[in-house]
């Protein structure tokens, strides 16, 4: 009689979430490309394993399968590490919503802690734009950022500072909205780090709170899952 597969059995915590998650905290931390090729590259590995996965399924009963189906998923394998073999609790079939509740607070934290890494990171931009920063007139060179109306959102300017000139990206709103190559904006920049600039109407830190309050939001919005699926577990088990 042939084994169950295991990791067919579980999906949501298989070896490809694994690789989807270490796929899109490399793209957040070092943004390599742009994300049409995340999806491409996930897509297509994903792809390859499933391929693998039927190849080694034609050889039943061999080193690789029985490998496999005994670490099918990574509950299995720190199980197998940590108790030198057995099955892990959180991967028996009655603790399936907790699973995936705690997946999906593990995604929401992650994405909470880039939020609160972005916020902080715009908090001491703002700091040093407000204390040191020089206003200047920069002129448009490039749009590198569309809206869904064709207007900019984003542009490559270029200014002058006493240390010579700078270029850089900076985000549109309001009236610059839609600006052209060739268009003058006015903007202010940091004089030790020249490629730190922001609109003026920008150093009231809005950015900071909807990036705080999204942190919050979907911070508590895990917890709450979380929670949820443990009662619901927890009485189910009382019965």
């Amino acid at each position: 009689m042939k084994p169950s597969d295991s990791g067919r059995e579980f999906p949501a915590l298989g070896w490809s979430t694994v690789l989807v998650a270490v796929f899109l905290l490399a793209w957040f931390v070092f943004w390599p490309f742009d994300i049409i090729w995340l999806f491409v590259v996930t897509g297509t590995t994903l792809a390859l394993l499933k391929m693998l996965r039927r190849l080694i399924a034609r050889h039943p009963n061999s080193r690789i399968d029985r490998w496999c189906r005994t670490n099918a998923t990574p509950a299995l394998l720190l199980a197998q590490l940590g108790r030198g073999g057995g099955r892990a609790w959180l991967h028996d079939a009655q603790w399936r919503a907790v699973r995936r509740a705690g997946i999906f607070a593990i995604a929401c934290t992650t994405a909470a802690c880039f939020m609160g890494w972005d916020a902080w990171q715009e908090n001491q931009a703002l700091d040093h734009l407000r204390s040191r920063g020089r206003e200047v007139t920069a002129t448009v060179v490039s749009v590198t950022g569309w809206s869904d109306a064709d207007e900019a959102l984003r542009v490559d300017v270029r200014f002058e500072t006493p240390s010579g000139p700078a270029r850089t990206n900076v985000d549109l709103e309001g009236d610059s909205v839609g600006s052209k190559p060739g268009d003058r904006l006015a903007l202010v920049y940091d004089p030790v780090h020249p490629a730190t600039v922001r609109l003026p109407s920008q150093l009231d830190g809005r950015v900071i709170d909807g990036l705080v309050t999204g942190m919050v939001v979907v911070t508590l919005l895990a917890l709450v899952v979380l929670a949820l699926a443990i009662r619901d577990q927890l009485r189910a088990g009382g019965r």
